[in-house]
């Protein structure tokens, strides 16, 4: 068949393949048109057209979070580059295996007044695994092989330990159209990894477990997680223990059930009374995941330097989130967390509660937030209670960063099939898109929940080739950014509402028919509620569908603050 003449371009998607990477986001470009044809002219890759690379890089993101295998995004050169960073910082951060291609002019190209260059071999090196830039081919054999030998370099390190984004750059001269018979049996060589070691000996793992037995109180927090068998069913065991205590935010993704204590962290903890304070503190911390939404937590811990926290972290870097960190586990919670587990078994005993006193502060919590009736009836708070506690269980959620991701917290009392935030950095971009991008590579549907703000971030995402008739958009229209009309530092501001609020223009009835998908619109609890059926029903639709709730931000954040004020003590 005929193919790109550019070897290393073959070459790469041939070794793409080799590595597990099935699903190719190409934004198209000039300069990058060998790899794209190379790509799409690979029978194991799947390729999709996004236009705008910001938009893409977060599909590709959503594919690889939600598929567990590693994907990629192909662009252009120059600026086309920089627009990747959003979605590869994210990856970075939750350590997701996101590969990163762009094309680049040859290096005497650069700084030259050539169009479309910059310098960006190595632009992204400060948020990427590995970074490569590999130079334009020539006849020599030499040249191949060491070009085969990065490319494996920066792969292996997408989807070693731990997995993460990398940059492959790879200068391109012209001829760029040119195409060459090339054989169906043509490989490349890709160089296999034995190691490292990812469990502890069972000399170590049994003397850690002794370290937690009682009187030990032990509080494990998880964080941001894909869902992973091994983890859950560890984590559920460890929550069976009566010294320990399972804080799991929604997007953990662990759902032990009546096992685990899933919920809001930063409710519970306002919830407690000074007595409570000191009963619940821990004498061992164990962190997993992502970085967590509560932002409480620290505040609970500081002062108490006795604690111990030990932070399972694959990373190199030690996370020292709290200032206490004692014991860096630097292995895969699916590896360690079972071995703990069983490890610990031995020295469990019903003499210390602790886990069960946690988990019924949380109930208690959990309860007061399903009754709790705000001045306002209609608001953001209502509107989420309502919309999260129907729905079919086998539906995955996405929700935006800021007042989303909270609320959802607070009032989620059943867990989704499956949870995904924006966790690594939260910032508010990209949530549409890395939604979109889960949805295109999953039989499950999926349903984003955002904020205004947050969609008109990405409103690009809307435009992409192929959005699935599965997705859902739940969009909070209350006048933009409402987590500044609630937070100390700017609710006080007399630039509040012309600065950071009430900013947004965003017009999802026209955009929605634009885009063709389906539109609901629900103003008040009864339209609400008459139309979640028919929203949530996918099988009634041959579109994807966008639900705008239209609300008083002032009366959601009131309803906000007032939650929070019922649940508190003021001791």
């Amino acid at each position: 068949m005929k193919n790109t003449e550019k070897k290393i371009c073959r070459m790469t998607a041939h070794l793409l393949a080799a590595y597990g990477v099935r699903d190719v986001v190409l934004c198209p470009g000039n300069r990058n048109a060998p790899l794209i044809m190379a790509v799409e002219r690979h029978p194991e890759l799947r390729a999709q057209t996004v236009v705008d690379e910001r938009v893409g890089s977060f599909v590709a993101l959503g594919m690889a979070a939600q598929s567990g295998r590693p994907a990629a995004v192909v662009c252009t050169s120059g600026s086309a580059v920089l627009d990747c960073a959003p979605a590869v910082a994210e990856a970075y951060y939750r350590q997701i295996p996101l590969v990163v291609i762009s094309a680049d002019r040859p290096a005497d190209f650069i700084d030259n007044g050539q169009p479309q260059t910059i310098r960006q071999a190595g632009v992204l090196a400060n948020i990427v695994r590995c970074s490569v830039d590999i130079e334009p081919e020539d006849s020599s054999e030499r040249r191949l092989t060491y070009a085969n030998r990065r490319l494996n370099k920066a792969l292996t390190a997408a989807t070693g330990h731990p997995c993460g984004p990398v940059h492959i750059n790879i200068q391109i001269d012209t001829p760029l159209a040119a195409e060459t018979e090339v054989s169906d049996a043509e490989t490349f060589r890709k160089i296999e990894l034995t190691g490292p070691c990812m469990t502890l000996p069972t000399r170590e793992a049994r003397q850690l477990g002794q370290e937690l037995a009682p009187p030990r109180k032990v509080l494990i927090v998880c964080g941001a997680m894909a869902p992973d068998d091994k983890v859950r069913n560890a984590v559920s065991r460890l929550a069976r223990i009566p010294n320990i205590a399972v804080l799991a935010e929604d997007n953990a993704n662990v759902n032990c059930g009546e096992a685990s204590t899933a919920c809001n962290i930063d409710a519970v903890l306002a919830s407690l009374g000074a007595e409570q304070r000191r009963e619940l503190l821990p004498g061992i911390l164990i962190t997993v995941g992502a970085p967590l939404v509560s932002g409480r937590l620290g505040a609970f811990l500081s002062g108490h330097p006795d604690i111990q926290h030990w932070s399972i972290n694959e990373d190199a870097s030690p996370i020292d989130t709290y200032g206490i960190l004692t014991r860096h586990i630097q292995l895969p919670a699916r590896s360690f967390l079972p071995q703990l587990a069983s490890a610990v078994q031995p020295f469990r005993t019903t003499a210390l509660y602790f886990g069960k006193m946690w988990q019924e502060a949380a109930e208690m919590t959990m309860k007061a937030a399903m009754t709790f009736t705000p001045e306002t009836l209609w608001n953001d708070f209502t509107a989420m209670r309502e919309l999260v506690s129907v729905h079919d269980k086998k539906i995955n959620v996405h929700v935006s960063n800021g007042m989303s991701i909270r609320l959802f917290q607070a009032l989620c009392a059943k867990p989704f099939h499956r949870t995904d935030c924006n966790r690594g950095v939260s910032g508010i971009d990209g949530a549409t898109s890395t939604a979109i991008g889960a949805a295109m590579v999953t039989d499950t549907p999926v349903m984003l929940i955002s904020g205004d703000m947050s969609a008109q971030y990405d409103m690009g995402a809307l435009a992409v080739d192929g959005v699935p008739a599965s997705f859902r958009m739940v969009v909070f229209s209350n006048r933009g950014g409402n987590i500044f009309r609630i937070v100390g530092s700017t609710r006080g501001l007399e630039e509040r509402e012309h600065r950071f609020c009430n900013i947004v223009s965003l017009r999802l009835e026209q955009l929605a028919e634009g885009f063709g998908f389906d539109y609901y619109e629900a103003r008040d609890m009864t339209s609400l509620r008459a139309l979640l059926p028919h929203f949530l029903d996918v099988r009634t639709t041959a579109a994807p569908a966008i639900l705008n709730i239209v609300t008083d931000g002032d009366s959601g954040a009131e309803a906000w603050r007032a939650y929070i004020r019922s649940i508190s003590h003021n001791e």
